[in-house]
């Protein structure tokens, strides 16, 4: 099954620090190797985004910053395992 992994840090970062890749990398490198890493990146900041939403049949297009998130999904990975436990084992 495929699963995705969010990774979340506080808005106003420009990028996840470099000490969190330093730290994760070698356990990213695991899993590209085991074939169970299929994507993952890091994500623009919210300043840069413009999030879209439909309500009544109208829709609304707001650009970022989104002061009211306090954290932002900034980067992303999919895994392709074969349970929930080893998903969690992997993240």
């Amino acid at each position: 099954m495929r699963c995705m992994v969010l990774g979340r840090f506080p808005e106003g970062l420009p990028e996840p620090p470099q000490a969190f890749w330093d730290a994760f990398q070698p356990e990213i490198q695991k899993g590209l190797e085991a074939g169970v890493l299929k994507e993952g990146s890091p994500l623009a900041p919210s300043a840069r985004g413009t999030r879209v939403r439909a309500s009544k049949g109208k829709v609304k297009v707001t650009d970022g910053p989104f002061t009211e998130s306090k954290e932002v999904i900034a980067g992303y990975g999919i895994y392709e395992v074969q349970s929930r436990a080893e998903a969690v084992e992997w993240t």
